[in-house]
C-alpha cells in the first residue's frame, strides 16, 4: 500500500501523510516502517510525512518524538475539559521542542456502528482548549466516524460552522473514506484541511488481492498479485487527492 499511495504522490505532484497507530502497527515496528517511507518520499521526490494517529498513552509519544514523526495526536477527548488540556498541554511542549506538530481532539471519534454526533464536547470549549494547550490542528466530529458506513453519512455542517467560529487553526476529518466528493469538496470550505482515508485504501487494497487470488490461487509471481492492488490504492488515493484539492502543489 505505501508504494500505491506515494505513486499517487507523486503522479499528483501532492504531500501525503501515513499515520501510525498502535492498534494497527506494533510500536516496535514503527522504526523499520518509517525507515520504508522515508525512502519511498526520497525516490519518489515527493514529501511523505508520518504522523501519530490518536495516541493516548506516554509511551507513544515518546516513541513518535524520538523517530521524528512530523505529527502527533494527542487523542484523550474521553477526559473531562480540564485534564484534557492539562494532558495535551504536556504533550505539545514535549513535541513543539522538536518542531513536531500536534492535532488535538475534542470529544470522540468513534466508529460507525456507534451513534456520534457533536454533544461529546461543548463547541463552545473549542476556544479555551485551543488557546490553552497551543495545538497546531484539531480533530472534530460532526457526523464522520471510523470504518465503512451502513449509509451515507450526514455530515453536520451547522455545527461545523460554528466551530470555525471559536479557532482558526485547520481542522481535522477522520473516517474520510466513503465519504461523497461533494461532502468532501464542501468540507474543504468549511476548514477541513487534513482528511484521512484507511478504510477505504485498506479495503481496496485486501479487496484486489482476494479478487486476483480467486482468479489465481497459485500465482507463480506473488509480486504480480501485489502489483494490481497497489494500482488500485494508487487510484483511489489519485481520486482524494484531486477531491482535496491537493494536486499540484510541489515544484
Amino acid at each position: 500500500m505505501i508504494v500505491g499511495i506515494c505513486n499517487a504522490a507523486k503522479v499528483e505532484k501532492s504531500p501525503i501523510i501515513f499515520l501510525f497507530h498502535k492498534g494497527l502497527i506494533p510500536i516496535e515496528q514503527w522504526a523499520g516502517l518509517k525507515n520504508i517511507i522515508d525512502y519511498q518520499s526520497e525516490i519518489c521526490g515527493i514529501p511523505c510525512f508520518v504522523q501519530l494517529d490518536h495516541g493516548n498513552e506516554i509511551s507513544e509519544f515518546e516513541e513518535a518524538i524520538k523517530l521524528d514523526f512530523a505529527a502527533i495526536q494527542v487523542d484523550v477527548g474521553k477526559y473531562d475539559l480540564p485534564n484534557n488540556i492539562d494532558f495535551t498541554r504536556k504533550m505539545v511542549n514535549k513535541a513543539k521542542a522538536k518542531n513536531i506538530l500536534v492535532e488535538g481532539t475534542l470529544g470522540h471519534i468513534g466508529t460507525t456502528s456507534s451513534i456520534l454526533n457533536t454533544d461529546f464536547f461543548n463547541i463552545e470549549d473549542i476556544e479555551e482548549y485551543v488557546i490553552s494547550t497551543g495545538i497546531d490542528m484539531l480533530a472534530i466530529s460532526f457526523g464522520n466516524a471510523h470504518g465503512e458506513y451502513i449509509e451515507t453519512p450526514t455530515l453536520d455542517y451547522k455545527s461545523l460552522g460554528k466551530i470555525q467560529e471559536f479557532t482558526n487553526i485547520p481542522l481535522v476529518l477522520h473516517g474520510g473514506s466513503f465519504i461523497p466528493k461533494k461532502d468532501l469538496v464542501k468540507s474543504i470550505g468549511y476548514g477541513i484541511s487534513k482528511a484521512n482515508f484507511w478504510t477505504e485504501l485498506s479495503y481496496a487494497y485486501s479487496k484486489s488481492l482476494l479478487e486476483e487470488f480467486t482468479i489465481n490461487p497459485k500465482p507463480y509471481f506473488l509480486l504480480e498479485i501485489v502489483a494490481v492492488a497497489r494500482m488500485e490504492v494508487q487510484h483511489i488515493a489519485q481520486k482524494k487527492i484531486k477531491s482535496l484539492k491537493s494536486f499540484n502543489r510541489l515544484q
